[in-house]
């Protein structure tokens, strides 16, 4: 059987987002239905509102269902002085694999002050970091990333919707073979055809995973579109699974 790891979901209700089924056992029957091993999620209200409330949810999540859920730690920007605390609480639970950003809900630059402590924590952890990542967002687009990687070369980054609309995901060759530390998930409402198939045909084969921003998306939308994408299995098979393995030390 294909081994398939979603990198990219999110735990329960969003006050921006009509987000149906959003609760831990509805996410674990979803992947049951697809086939999905594990998915690597953070709250909705970790980001939105409360962190350490949020944060806890995710917590009673994983807990719940070991080996199938796993969680990011959410930081707030806006309370940088509590970041160091609560990843050392969250990462003493058993379940958390990386850290996740959210420059565009919390109003806040990637590059900023405040974002500073998690991402050297993150260094020092050696915890992958996802962000929310859109080209048309001064605080998560291109020059945002560009600046901490530089400020950061270490950071293992994962870029989300492969930077937004349009066409923005044509950039990202450039944007990896200056920082090849960078990854880029899946998750993306809108997506051109030949989108994967682009990015494997310009060297991006070993930096993409298998995300599916679930339960904002279905995780069957994202997962088509490398299922059905003509490129060779073995390269289909480090998208889905193998990609995410290295990355998260499994």
């Amino acid at each position: 059987m294909k081994r398939i790891i979603d990198v990219h979901g999110h735990l329960g209700e969003y006050a921006l987002f009509h987000n149906p089924k959003n609760s831990a056992d509805d996410l674990v029957r979803r992947l049951d239905s697809m086939g999905i091993e594990r998915l690597i999620l953070s709250s909705n209200p970790a980001f939105a509102s409360d962190y350490k409330f949020g944060n806890d949810l995710t917590a009673d999540a994983v807990k719940r269902h070991t080996g199938r859920l796993f969680g990011y730690v959410v930081a707030n920007p806006n309370y940088s002085d509590e970041t160091e605390e609560e990843f050392n609480r969250c990462l003493t639970l058993p379940g958390f694999v990386g850290v996740k950003l959210h420059p565009s809900t919390h109003n806040y630059p990637l590059d900023g002050e405040g974002y500073r402590p998690a991402l050297q924590f993150a260094i020092r952890r050696n915890l992958p970091v996802l962000i929310h990542f859109w080209f048309t967002d001064s605080r998560c687009g291109e020059a945002a990333v560009r600046k901490v990687m530089k400020n950061f070369p270490a950071l293992r980054l994962i870029l989300a919707h492969f930077g937004g609309p349009d066409n923005a995901f044509k950039a990202l060759p450039q944007l990896y073979r200056d920082f090849p530390t960078l990854n880029f998930d899946t998750a993306c409402s809108r997506s051109p055809k030949g989108i994967i198939e682009f990015l494997v045909k310009e060297g991006l084969e070993n930096a993409l995973l298998y995300g599916s921003d679930m339960p904002f998306y279905d995780p069957g939308s994202q997962l088509g579109k490398v299922e059905f994408s003509s490129i060779s299995e073995e390269v289909r098979l480090k998208i889905l699974s193998e990609n995410a393995v290295k990355l998260f030390n499994w």
